[in-house]
């Protein structure tokens, strides 16, 4: 018999009885969705992009560093800093009845912050015609274009 095959059987009582073997096997029934309900990912159409881009100027000191942070009822995105010039995208499930997709964006070392609702899929048909949402971050406020690459940019949120 093998060492690696001894080593494996003489663990297995200690990992089937850990805690964090519990833990592990958990984990991947934690997001799945349920049969039986209606509002699940599976009833969603996950075919809208959402793009985020720092636009904002370099300033000594403040770095333009953007913070954002995506989410909707059913899921949320985390937070990302982002770089100057530099664009983060999330892939978004939509139910047409009732997804929203809300991003708060922070200008880092700044004390303004702005929440925006960057999806809504019952009111806002402007993602729908290309299948995508973009927002920039500038100097004066959050920009938005229904393009990609972005065109057409129009102020949407001033800073305040």
């Amino acid at each position: 018999m093998k060492y690696s095959t001894i080593l494996t059987y003489s663990l297995l009582p200690f990992i089937i009885f850990s805690p964090y073997f519990l833990l592990i096997k958990a984990i991947p029934t934690l997001h799945k969705p349920t049969s039986n309900t209606s509002n699940t990912k599976l009833d969603f159409d996950c075919k809208y992009k959402l793009f985020v881009k720092n636009n904002l100027p370099y300033t000594p000191g403040q770095f333009g560093t953007l913070s954002v942070h995506c989410f909707s009822r059913y899921e949320d995105f985390g937070y990302d800093l982002i770089g100057l010039d530099r664009t983060v995208n999330y892939t978004l499930c939509s139910n047409p009845r009732s997804t929203q997709y809300l991003c708060t964006l922070q200008w880092v070392n700044r004390t303004v912050d702005i929440t925006i609702r960057a999806f809504e899929a019952y009111n806002d048909d402007r993602c729908y015609r290309t299948n995508l949402c973009f927002y920039a971050a500038l100097r004066d406020g959050i920009y938005f274009t229904g393009n990609y690459p972005p065109s057409g940019l129009t102020l949407n949120h001033p800073w305040h």
